[in-house]
């Protein structure tokens, strides 16, 4: 097993993953708002040496659970590509539950329902992809280089062709003055699709990305805890979900305060919580978000 670079794991489902790096970085790495892979430039592994990665992962585990194929967006691989990966890894660990990756919806936009299909036959149980919003000027604004209609055409047909789509949402992405588009849009969005897992996350800016820099000149206004608290409990509200999704959220810094369960049965429990949030955590309403994850 051989890696380069910082690897990320998406949890908790995939913690006991054999983590496969079929690509170096990602083939966007535009995103104004994400620092993961500026460290490396993209390029895509030689099957040859992804082959030997397997066997020397067969050789030392003796079992393995499932595989989760990174980096960024292994979706971003044509079918040619990604086909003998998939069979391999079907061949050499029988035993494995699924093979799942990172993906954008960019990525699957252009990919037919016949090849999700496919993708579904080889293992492939869920992509996870960052929604991040469902405005077309958020989107437009943090270089996403995806359209709302194309997160809702890529998340339709990842639902025909049965493979789980795990998405996340950023609440404060919109700024101060994007704030309402951000929330009305990403509704709009997670309503067409529907998916599985949504889990939402605050924004949380990184030194060295253009966002960062945006912020420091003043071009963005970086909302206060009441603004987040006010986007996490209207999603929530506007959502009228009607198959079961498995939602999480509440991971802000600079305190944790997870909220879970499941749509739209306990949709009432989950808003209710949300809305609390503003007498729970007084000190923080007119607190602006961290940056770097320090106050």
């Amino acid at each position: 097993m051989r890696y380069e670079g910082d690897i990320y794991r998406p949890g908790p489902t995939e913690n006991n993953s054999y983590l496969l790096q079929v690509t170096l970085g990602c083939s966007h790495n535009k995103c104004t708002f994400c620092s993961f892979y500026k460290d490396k430039p993209f390029r895509v592994r030689p099957y040859e040496e992804l082959e030997e990665d397997i066997m020397m992962a067969r050789n030392y585990y003796k079992y393995v659970p499932s595989v989760f194929l990174c980096d960024g967006n292994v979706t971003c691989l044509s079918m040619d590509r990604l086909r003998p990966i998939l069979q391999k890894i079907k061949e050499v660990f029988p035993e494995s539950a699924h093979t799942n990756m990172f993906g954008r919806y960019s990525d699957v936009y252009r990919k037919t329902v016949d090849e999700l299909k496919e993708m579904k036959e080889l293992g492939v149980e869920q992509i996870v992809m960052g929604l991040e919003s469902g405005s077309d000027i958020v989107l437009s604004k943090i270089k996403k280089n995806c359209t709302a209609e194309e997160e809702i055409i890529a998340g339709q047909k990842m639902h025909e062709a049965g493979i789980e789509l795990g998405t996340g949402v950023i609440l404060g992405l919109g700024g101060v003055e994007h704030s309402e588009d951000h929330v009305k849009g990403t509704i709009r969005v997670l309503n067409e699709i529907n998916p599985p897992v949504i889990g939402f996350t605050v924004l949380n800016p990184q030194t060295g990305t253009p966002l960062y820099n945006d912020i420091q000149s003043g071009v963005f206004e970086l909302p206060t805890y009441r603004q987040i608290f006010w986007e996490e409990a209207e999603i929530l509200k506007g959502l009228q979900l009607k198959r079961p999704t498995n939602i999480l959220t509440g991971v802000f810094l600079p305190n944790n305060d997870v909220i879970s369960g499941t749509f739209p049965d306990e949709k009432e429990r989950l808003v209710k919580l949300s809305e609390s949030r503003m007498k729970k955590y007084p000190q923080w309403l007119d607190k602006k978000l961290i940056m770097n994850g320090h106050l």
